[in-house]
């Protein structure tokens, strides 16, 4: 996952989004989002705050989420703080990483 690459939007820090957003392109969320979500490749950055559902081939979560992921691959990085569901096909979970979740596999 490529911050720079320019088919990635940016969710500023100090932004707040309330509602669903869909992309065809990345996301990188450095702020906060409650609502529904899907992009191929989603990065939550370890100051973002994210409170909802997820649909995406890769994600990647290095600061807070609470609610429901639907994966290909899902990586949590050790400042991770997460709540709630995943269904993946691969999982990754680093080393201080703070989960209280579900995982069930999405084997399609």
């Amino acid at each position: 996952m490529n911050a720079s690459n320019n088919s990635t939007t940016f969710i500023a820090k100090n932004t707040t989004i309330v509602g669903d957003l869909h992309s065809k392109h990345g996301l990188y969320i450095l702020g906060n989002i409650t609502g529904e979500l899907s992009a191929p490749t989603i990065f939550i950055d370890k100051n973002a705050n994210y409170s909802g559902n997820i649909i995406s081939k890769h994600i990647k979560i290095a600061g807070y989420f609470e609610d429901d992921i639907n994966a290909h691959k899902v990586e949590i990085l050790t400042s991770a703080k997460v709540t709630g569901n995943i269904g993946q096909k691969t999982i990754s979970v680093e080393t201080g990483a703070i989960l209280n979740v579900k995982i069930t596999s999405n084997h399609r």
